[in-house]
């Protein structure tokens, strides 16, 4: 038998953890780092030997009197690398058993990751805890063959897509119509804020695309500022009629 913590593989058990994290080991979108005294240093998987990998399956993923602790990023991204994909699989593998992530780095870094050896254990049931463990070996290599969620994809390009208006989008918008109006203020056409933003996001027209993994932009930009200028300037021409009044005023 072989123990972990407070586990008890049998080798047929101890044998499959072993080798699915070597699998895991082997996906090329992976990166590891060890960690020394509070710092994380980078390691080649190519460098672990079969004795650390055994030794941090049995520790738990916990450091050792040999070994230290090691962390294997399964994807990661900011504001100056990695693609919109990679940030929609960090946010699907957030439910993921054994798997930790954080979107709030600095430069928006963002990273899913687990321990090298640390078996996402159900209670005692070592038995779902290497079902787990193989699933998770199936996501990093579908991430390695370019795979994503769909929906979690959309969810993610649509929030950027939002996120835009309040970074940067909504003041070059307002500045574009001041001079396309030719006024000082946009607030006497009697739009508000909140309407001159569902008009440029209502615009069939809108073609976004994202730049990194974190921002989007909407390539027809110009296309959508006339469309909501001359939604504006129709509006503001249109003569005023009082509902409640039923006949025209006429001055003899």
């Amino acid at each position: 038998m072989s123990y972990k913590g407070e586990h008890v593989y049998s080798p047929e058990q101890y044998a499959k953890t072993v080798e699915l994290w070597q699998e895991l080991l082997e996906c090329h979108r992976v990166s590891l780092s060890e960690e020394r005294t509070g710092y994380a240093y980078p390691v080649q998987a190519g460098d672990l030997t079969a004795d650390v990998i055994h030794a941090l399956v049995l520790s738990d993923g916990a450091e050792t009197d040999d070994d230290y602790a090691i962390t294997v990023t399964l994807v990661d991204y900011s504001d100056y690398g990695g693609t919109e994909r990679d940030a929609a699989n960090v946010r699907y593998l957030t439910e993921t058993p054994g798997v930790q992530t954080s979107t709030n780095g600095r430069h928006g870094y963002g990273s899913a990751w687990v321990q090298l050896g640390e078996l996402p254990t159900n209670g005692d049931d070592i038995d779902t805890g290497i079902e787990w463990l193989a699933s998770l070996v199936q996501s990093a290599q579908s991430i390695d063959a370019g795979e994503v969620d769909e929906s979690t994809l959309e969810e993610h390009e649509r929030e950027l897509q939002e996120a835009a208006w309040e970074a940067w989008l909504e003041s070059d918008t307002r500045s574009e119509l001041v001079d396309w109006f030719g006024c000082d203020d946009l607030d006497d056409f009697g739009y508000t804020h909140d309407e001159i933003r569902d008009l440029y996001y209502s615009f069939e027209g809108n073609e976004w695309t994202c730049d990194s993994a974190t921002s989007a932009t909407n390539r027809q930009h110009e296309n959508t500022i006339e469309h909501v200028a001359k939604t504006i300037l129709t509006a503001w021409r249109k003569p005023f009629v009082d509902s409640a009044q039923t006949e025209l005023s006429i001055i003899v």
